[in-house]
């Protein structure tokens, strides 16, 4: 069944965070979205996933996050760069005649002076701390699913109890099907000329075949097990 779970789980310095969509399929199929810094935690990640889901698709998404206000990456100065960028200006001042001072405001607008390093997150180290926010979600995810099953589960009972209630129904009204049947078979012999001779034997045997090909008792105590082993 379709289901949705979340889980949390913080460090000192870090936040791990995991989000599991699950959809119904006949077959289990894992698919695993992770930070490229934690790829070959991948395999080991997906066998815990596999342990607590045997069937459906499941999409996983696992996030990392600096802990508090601590900025997610560096910064760094491209000096090679910098050095290249002053040369050049020297020589644009030098050619020009005009002054070869260079505001720092204005150098850090050239590209790629500064340079942002997201921070890289070591596999094993994370490895606790991201296995913890999966059993987290997943505890989620299962949580739904029982609810979700409850709700599915309360609403079949329902459907039984009626379909229930309709067979009970059937089973008072079917003796008066083969009365009825007599009736309207006396019905059309009496509108018959009065001269006409009327069988009774073969009446009698009409009736019969009618009644045991319009008798219902198998079908009904079969639909009764069913619903009962339903339940």
């Amino acid at each position: 069944m379709t289901a949705y779970g979340a889980g949390e789980f913080g460090s000192e310095s870090r936040v791990f965070s995991v989000e599991i969509r699950s959809y119904n399929n006949r077959y289990r199929d894992i698919v695993l979205m992770l930070p490229r810094d934690l790829q070959p935690l991948e395999q080991d990640l997906k066998a815990l996933i596999a342990s607590r889901i045997r069937r459906g698709r499941a999409e996983v998404s696992v996030q990392v996050a600096e802990a508090g206000d601590e900025a997610a990456y560096d910064l760094e100065l491209n000096r090679p760069l910098v050095r290249s960028y002053l040369e050049i200006f020297g020589q644009l001042a030098e050619q020009a005649g005009i002054d070869p001072e260079v505001r720092m405001e204005v150098l850090c607008q050239m590209r790629d002076v500064i340079l942002v390093k997201p921070r890289t997150v070591e596999a094993d180290a994370a490895r606790a701390g991201i296995e913890e926010a999966l059993g987290r979600a997943l505890d989620s995810l299962d949580a739904m699913r029982v609810r979700e099953g409850a709700a599915i589960e309360a609403d079949f009972i329902k459907r039984i109890d009626l379909i229930e209630g309709y067979a009970g129904e059937i089973r008072k009204r079917a003796p008066a099907v083969v009365a009825a049947y007599q009736e309207r078979l006396k019905e059309k012999i009496a509108r018959l000329e009065a001269d006409t001779v009327v069988d009774e034997g073969r009446l009698a045997q009409e009736i019969a075949f009618f009644a045991d090909r319009s008798d219902i008792t198998e079908e009904l105590v079969r639909i009764e097990s069913h619903l009962e082993q339903f339940r």
